[in-house]
């Protein structure tokens, strides 16, 4: 489940921009629940995830098999906007990562990046039972 806290953040800077018509590259989408709330605020929305992700609402594209690790499968210049919450925290090659983004960024484009707070107890303890509970599985 989603924090709430985090997808108002999100609602919130995504809500300030124009967003009729520009395409919007959600990486890591999970379950989908930024998809769905950015696909709601009016952008054309591109959902990937490393698996196949969710059916998600009419008009979203989804694009499984996406491991961030490695170049993503887009051209340059295609995107107005992109959104990676809490994951980049969880790729080995972050630097790369950046620059597959800023590719894929038309001039001028916007990023949201979030990833948690190791400062604050509820992330760390949040964190630490994702951990265990990966380890487990």
């Amino acid at each position: 489940m989603a924090n709430s806290a985090i997808m108002d953040a999100i609602s919130g800077l995504w809500s300030e921009q124009d967003s009729a018509g520009r395409r919007m590259l959600d990486l890591a989408c999970g379950r989908g629940t930024t998809t769905r709330l950015l696909s709601g605020l009016g952008y054309r929305v591109t959902a990937t995830d490393y698996r196949v992700p969710p059916p998600l609402p009419a008009g979203v594209e989804r694009i499984g098999g996406v491991d961030l690790n490695h170049f993503l499968p887009f051209q340059p210049a295609v995107f107005d906007a992109v959104d990676l919450v809490e994951v980049i925290e969880h790729i080995e090659n972050q630097p790369q990562l950046i620059r597959e983004i800023h590719r894929v960024l038309r001039p001028g484009g916007r990023v949201l990046i979030s990833t948690p707070n190791i400062l604050n107890m509820v992330s760390r303890l949040r964190f630490l039972f994702i951990v265990v509970m990966a380890r487990t599985l």
